[in-house]
Parts: C-alpha cells; structure tokens; sequence
C-alpha cells in the first residue's frame, strides 16, 4: 500500500511540473526561432571602393571661367576590358551631350571628332580600379575631360561657321525664289503684252 501511495506521489509530482517544462522547452524553441540571423553575404548595392581610389573620380561636373571639367565613371564591370569599353562609349556621349548644349540648336554634330581625338586632346586624368560589390570583384574605369579655353573658342568658331552657312543658305533661298518669281512675272507679262498687241492689231484690221 505505501509502495502505491509512493509511485502515486512521484506521478502527481511529473504532472504538476509536466507545465512549467512544456512552457520553458517552448519558451526556448521560440528563442530559438526568432533570434536574428547573421547575413554571410553582404548585399550587392554595398560598394567597397579600395583606398587607392582618387578623389577627383567622385567629382562629377567643374566649371569655371577658363575651364570645364566632366569626370565620365564606367559602372561596375565583370571584367577590365568590358569596364573599358563602356567607359569609352560614356566619354563619347559626355563629349556630345557638352556640344549639344553650346549650340542653340541642341546639335552635337558640327564639331566631328574622334575617339583618338578625345583621348589625345581631351582626356587629363585616367583611373583604373577594383571594387566590392556585395562580396563580388568589380571593375572600374574613370576618366577626367578637360575643354579649356582655346578648345571651347575652338568649339565656339565651328558653331559660328555653322550658323553662317545656314545664314548664306537662307539668303540663298530667298535669293532663288526671289529671281524665280521675277522670271515667272516676266514672263507673264510678256504673254499678256502680246495678247494686247495682237487684239490692237485685229481691231486696226478691222
């Protein structure tokens, strides 16, 4: 009997604590679930730039009295050559969009120059890079264009030409239609004089 009162005990003992067991192994299941998680992977617009990077790369526009600076900067590349090769389509639309607003005609097309031109004559400063995106290596290149004073006079003189072809053009125009005009009244004159000297004459006749 006391044996049975014993075993009686114990069970109503595990089942009083059964409760405050189940509620501290959910306790830390749930801890365990909604505690954070650590990224292993950084995010891919994270950019790491190296220290080597120069400063004049993040300088975008500078324009002053003599001088105008526009610094082209490729996107991050997979590879060195395709970095360079968008960089050297960006420079050449930097070129052009420069020419389209000297011109008040938004053309970009009255000053032709080339891709060897540009470097040769334009381009002052180059950058070439690796980066971090994410935790991918990148590539960069930059360059800095630079249009001084002679080469905006330079710019400058090819737009005037091109305004004054365009004003010689017009006068031309003007000029052409003007001396067709004068033809085509002479001539209708001339037909309307005879057509009187030839009425005056059946009328004397007769």
């Amino acid at each position: 009997m006391s044996h049975l009162l014993r075993n009686g005990s114990a069970c109503l003992m595990m089942l009083a604590m059964a409760p405050t067991a189940l509620a501290e192994h959910t306790h830390l299941e749930g801890s365990t679930v909604d505690a954070p998680k650590e990224l292993s992977v950084a995010p891919l617009d994270h950019i790491e730039y190296p220290p080597s990077r120069p400063e004049w790369v993040d300088h975008s526009v500078e324009i002053d009295e003599h001088t105008t600076r526009i610094v082209v900067v490729s996107g991050p590349s997979d590879s060195s050559e395709e970095s360079q090769q968008e960089l050297k389509l960006m420079q050449r639309a930097a070129v052009s969009t420069y020419l389209s607003r000297l011109s008040d005609e938004g053309q970009y097309d009255f000053y032709p120059i080339t891709d060897e031109e540009i470097e040769r004559e334009l381009v002052t400063r180059r950058y070439g890079g690796e980066l971090l995106q994410g935790d991918t290596t990148r590539y960069e290149h930059a360059v800095e264009l630079r249009f001084d004073e002679h080469k905006r006079a330079e710019i400058a003189a090819a737009w005037n030409n091109v305004e004054v072809r365009d004003r010689l053009g017009a006068v031309g125009v003007l000029v052409f239609l003007g001396t067709t005009f004068l033809i085509c009244t002479s001539f209708v004159v001339g037909m309307f004089s005879r057509r009187v000297e030839r009425r005056e004459k059946m009328e004397i006749t007769a």
